[in-house]
């Protein structure tokens, strides 16, 4: 078994390109997901965004569109998941 490894080990070292692809290319790829999978938690966050809604026939007649679409927070106030209604008036009928 050693004498089997430590000649696996030697045609390594003796093949350049078996060397790259069993060594360098998993560090090169390794370091790269590193750097674009760092700081994660630092650099996401959620911001809310305004955006307005057409309420015609399709907006009304659709069971589960109004509780994707959220009311707007009131002074200071966090939006939450009871805060999702129908808004109040519609902007464009």
């Amino acid at each position: 078994m050693l004498t089997v490894f430590s000649y696996q080990v030697l045609r390594l070292l003796r093949d350049r390109i078996l060397l790259v692809w069993t060594l360098g290319f998993p560090i090169v790829l390794s370091l790269i997901f590193m750097a674009q999978f760092s700081n994660l938690n630092e650099a996401y966050e959620a911001n809310p965004m305004s955006f307005g809604v057409v309420q015609d026939e399709a907006y009304r007649t659709d069971p589960g569109l109004d509780a994707v679409v959220e009311r707007p927070p009131r002074n200071g106030e966090r939006p939450t998941a009871t805060s999702l209604s129908r808004a109040a008036s519609p902007c464009c009928t």
